[in-house]
């Protein structure tokens, strides 16, 4: 399964009211709701005055609901840009968070700091994409909570290559990026949203 936003404030009604004028993501929200069994994301109608635009740009989501007008940007006719913004919306974090990420302890491991507040002043990193990825990873981590295993056909996880991470004699690590939600993202979407209407 994937992992959630400690103290995250979900959306109200058990459902996402959305606006969407971009006949491909209104084919793939029709996908989500229908791969989940329930109607999360559902047509803005009768000026409910929290909702979520959705529409192409640079790819990036609240993760819940803040509470009035967001927006959630997806990459071209991504089909894994679209779903993780979505899954973002709903209230799912990163799958690279959960402390079974295969990949933690290489990243953890590319200097001793601990905590944020050490890497902040951690100059011997600094300009290497990895210092960045790893300050990142301390800001955010303590601020989820992981729900069963990690889940690596999360739509929710992450290419370790895009982080800066490698393999032996640094080989690009061997992945597949998912393109769908994962039975483990189903079933905690599921869980989160237990009152919405069936699909």
């Amino acid at each position: 399964m994937s992992i959630r936003l400690i103290a995250l404030q979900f959306w109200t009604n058990h459902r996402i009211p959305f606006e969407c004028k971009d006949d491909w993501a209104l084919k793939r929200i029709d996908d989500f709701n229908r791969a989940v069994g329930k109607t999360i994301f559902i047509t803005r109608r009768f000026g409910q005055a929290n909702y979520v635009t959705i529409a192409p740009g640079q790819p990036g989501s609240n993760i819940g609901m803040k509470g009035g007008a967001q927006t959630l940007y997806f990459e071209g006719n991504s089909f894994y840009s679209i779903y993780h913004e979505m899954g973002h919306c709903v209230g799912l974090g990163h799958e690279y968070f959960h402390p079974n990420w295969p990949f933690r302890n290489a990243l953890l491991g590319i200097c001793p700091c601990n905590t944020a507040a050490q890497m902040q002043v951690c100059n011997h990193l600094r300009g290497n994409p990895l210092y960045l990825h790893k300050l990142a990873y301390l800001q955010a981590v303590n601020r989820y909570q992981h729900i069963g295993i990690f889940d690596a056909q999360s739509i929710m996880s992450y290419n370790p290559n895009n982080l800066g991470l490698r393999g032996v004699g640094g080989a690009l690590i061997p992945y597949i990026q998912p393109q769908r939600l994962s039975a483990g993202d189903v079933t905690l979407i599921r869980s989160l949203y237990p009152f919405a209407l069936p699909f």
